[in-house]
């Protein structure tokens, strides 16, 4: 449904299966879990929900370590210093070390 341009459907059923996963425990595989957060996340940057988009990327790196999830958050962070006009460097340590983190993860 993301792929098809239907976000809102897609965010309904990644609640669900949020719900569902929740509910299973941990019978759910972590990868499962932190993609569909990162899916999710994804949404929210798009629509520039950024605080939430946050969360959720962060979400999915306590339910699995996620290169995209890291480069993700370093798009945000890099993306709202420039919002600022200005790149404090704290910006640029936190993307940098979320770059090189899902290097280190070398997950596709």
């Amino acid at each position: 449904l993301q792929r098809a341009g239907d976000a809102d459907a897609a965010l309904e059923r990644y609640e669900l299966f949020l719900q569902a996963a929740r509910s299973l425990g941990t019978q759910v595989p972590p990868e499962s879990f932190a993609e569909v957060l990162v899916n999710m996340g994804t949404i929210h940057a798009k629509r520039g929900d950024v605080s939430r988009a946050k969360q959720l990327f962060s979400e999915a790196l306590d339910a699995r370590e996620m290169g995209t999830a890291h480069l993700n958050l370093a798009l945000l962070e890099l993306s709202a210093a420039s919002r600022g006009g200005g790149m404090p460097p704290s910006a640029l340590s936190k993307a940098r070390g979320h770059c090189e983190r899902a290097i280190a993860l070398n997950d596709d």
